[in-house]
């Protein structure tokens, strides 16, 4: 695993804890995902065709795994396959999985450098 890839995992790791999806009835990723109000936690939601379950901590909702789109909410692709030297430089959103190894994709979901 290269370092570029080490410092976006940690990232997105963090991210993922520390900041909910859901607000007020509806679920957004800023740029990438948005969903509209749906019953409650703990119902399913699709996106990019994936679904995704949800879990109540606390009193707020969350995704339950990691998210895997490849696509930004209008439709355009998210840049991916980059080296580890454009993944270091690039000033634009990118995705990748981990250790570059598709199979990874279930267990980690996508990387984003953002």
């Amino acid at each position: 695993m290269s370092i570029s890839t080490f410092r976006t995992l940690a990232f997105v790791a963090f991210a993922v804890i520390t900041a909910p999806l859901f607000s007020q009835g509806t679920c957004e990723i800023e740029g990438i995902f948005t969903s509209p109000a749906f019953e409650e936690c703990g119902d399913e939601l699709q996106h990019d065709g994936y679904h995704y379950a949800t879990v109540q901590i606390g009193d707020q909702c969350w995704f339950q795994e990691n998210l895997r789109s490849e696509h930004y909410r209008g439709g355009d692709s998210i840049p991916g396959n980059l080296s580890d030297g454009e993944w270091s430089t690039t000033e634009e959103g990118a995705q990748a999985y981990y250790d570059n190894a598709a199979g990874n994709l279930t267990y980690y979901g996508r990387l984003y450098n953002w």
